[in-house]
């Protein structure tokens, strides 16, 4: 019996739609897909850490700003334009300028224990679960 109505399917089928629509959004309100910046995954350690990987490729890492304050995870930062200064640009996929993203933490973390480096291109956010969790 085959199901006519497929929820998921038709779900997915909106997502692209929108993003299709709107392109990249101008303000980041905690969503996640294709058209996000930066893209990261998330993912508890054996030992209970969080970890936030960023893909932050051609951003210098003193253009990226990492706070951890209480519950969120706040990745920041400017894109600079690689214009060239004589000629014209031909062609421009990648994006460039401010950008913000915050994430909303779980509450068994260490903030003030928090790690981050930037290596080849990606921002890796270490936050250690606290000792009384």
């Amino acid at each position: 019996m085959a199901l006519l109505f497929d929820p998921i399917d038709s779900l997915l089928r909106l997502q692209k739609d929108i993003d299709r629509y709107f392109g990249k959004p101008q303000f980041d309100f905690g969503i996640s897909g294709s058209n996000v910046f930066p893209q990261i995954n998330v993912f508890r350690s054996g030992d209970g850490a969080v970890v936030v990987r960023a893909e932050v490729p051609g951003i210098r890492p003193e253009d990226v700003h990492v706070e951890v304050e209480a519950r969120r995870l706040t990745i920041s930062g400017e894109r600079r334009g690689d214009a060239p200064e004589k000629g014209s640009v031909h062609r421009r996929e990648r994006g460039h300028g401010k950008f913000s993203r915050t994430l909303q933490l779980p509450a068994d973390l260490a903030a003030d224990e928090a790690t981050a480096t930037v290596r080849n291109g990606l921002l890796t956010v270490e936050i250690p679960k606290r000792r009384e969790a």
